[in-house]
């Protein structure tokens, strides 16, 4: 079992008004093929992260990924 290895990660966090925040991730990862073990294979992935915290007291959240 390998394990895979990050090339590059990052993480921006953005919080235009005090009850929404906005965030965008990104992670590339690199691992050896299991079919061909000289030749790597390459994973990206991306997300985007929307949390408005609603009432006066901000106790509540709704989050959309």
């Amino acid at each position: 079992m390998s394990t895979t290895t990050p090339t590059a990660s990052v993480s921006l966090s953005y919080t235009p008004t005090d009850k929404l925040v906005l965030k965008v991730n990104y992670d590339r990862r690199s691992d050896v093929s299991a079919n061909f073990g000289s030749q790597s294979t390459v994973f990206q992935t991306g997300t985007f992260t929307a949390s408005q915290y609603i009432g006066s007291t901000g106790r509540w959240m709704v989050q959309g990924t």
